[in-house]
């Protein structure tokens, strides 16, 4: 691959990817060895048509905030947010370079319930000097019936650590 060429932060919210890790199976030290990261967020309700925030508190996924629109009314509930460094089973790889795989995942919430979101990520500015990539051409995906979609992706800002994106989609 050559320096500049798109580089593919894939982001997996289909329902079947919370039953691809088993929680009982892998958990403390195997959640490690594995590369995964995992954050709850609890919510006491959404309210439909009104935009919907949710930030980790940890910090200690790429996942920096969601923001979505939902159809109807939901009581309390809970969002998973979890980062992956190899393809989760069930799920199909990228042919592209792929910095890490992401996972949103609300159970309470129906997918085509949602109108609209938006997913606030970071990539570490040395991970992407390292490899010597262009930051403004940096994608996140969205794994939908068994493919890869771009997602409209446009770096937002900077820290001394972190290059920080947006990106929308219509669920």
């Amino acid at each position: 691959m050559k320096k500049g060429d798109v580089v593919f932060i894939l982001l997996v919210i289909l329902p079947i990817v919370s039953s691809i890790i088993n929680d009982d199976i892998i958990t403390g030290r195997d959640t490690q060895e594995y590369g995964i990261k995992t954050e709850f967020v609890d919510y006491e309700s959404v309210t439909a048509n009104s935009l919907f925030n949710a930030s980790p508190t940890r910090g200690i996924t790429d996942i920096v905030n969601i923001a979505f629109m939902t159809n109807s009314n939901y009581d309390a509930g809970l969002i998973r947010m979890r980062d992956y460094i190899f393809v989760p089973n069930g799920v199909l790889p990228s042919n592209r370079i792929v910095y890490k795989y992401l996972e949103v995942y609300h159970p309470e919430i129906p997918i085509d319930d949602i109108v609209s979101s938006r997913l606030i990520f970071r990539v570490p500015i040395s991970w992407i000097q390292e490899n010597e990539y262009n930051p403004s051409r940096i994608v996140l995906q969205k794994y939908e019936a068994y493919s890869w979609i771009d997602m409209n992706t446009w770096l937002n800002r900077t820290d001394s650590d972190y290059y920080y994106y947006n990106a929308d989609t219509l669920s």
